[in-house]
């Protein structure tokens, strides 16, 4: 598992973000943890264009996100867009459980572009 840290000086104050990767045969599991907005959303960019599967999924689990603006959205699609791209077959599943995030995927719609699950069994068919 490899772990990324990183904290910023937000508008608002400072703000923290932490990932974490782990591979599997058929996904790569992105664990993202603390606030996805303006000053960490391009890290996580960052992250998430460095893990390329060949085939299977991205999974980008937000279970320890506590807060994502527009900016955290945009960096979730701009990965889609370019896995659907490629052609390689890869998908990105995305694992919500805070009431908070599924509503701001439900009130821009993005609920209907993602895979939204409720654990990492689900995601990656292992239930």
């Amino acid at each position: 598992m490899t772990l990324v840290s990183t904290t910023n000086e937000g508008v608002a104050g400072p703000s923290a973000l932490t990932v974490s990767i782990e591979r599997t045969e058929s996904a790569v599991i992105v664990e993202v943890a603390g606030e996805v907005d303006l000053s960490t959303a391009p890290r996580l960019k960052e992250v998430l264009d460095e893990v390329a599967p060949v085939s299977g999924a991205v999974i980008v689990d937000l279970t320890g996100v506590s807060f994502m603006d527009s900016s955290g959205l945009n960096v979730l699609l701009q990965r889609r867009e370019q896995l659907l791209g490629d052609h390689s077959g890869a998908t990105v599943r995305l694992i919500v459980t805070q009431p908070s995030l599924r509503r701001l995927f439900e009130v821009t719609g993005l609920n209907d572009v993602f895979e939204l699950f409720l654990s990492s069994a689900e995601a990656t068919g292992r239930h």
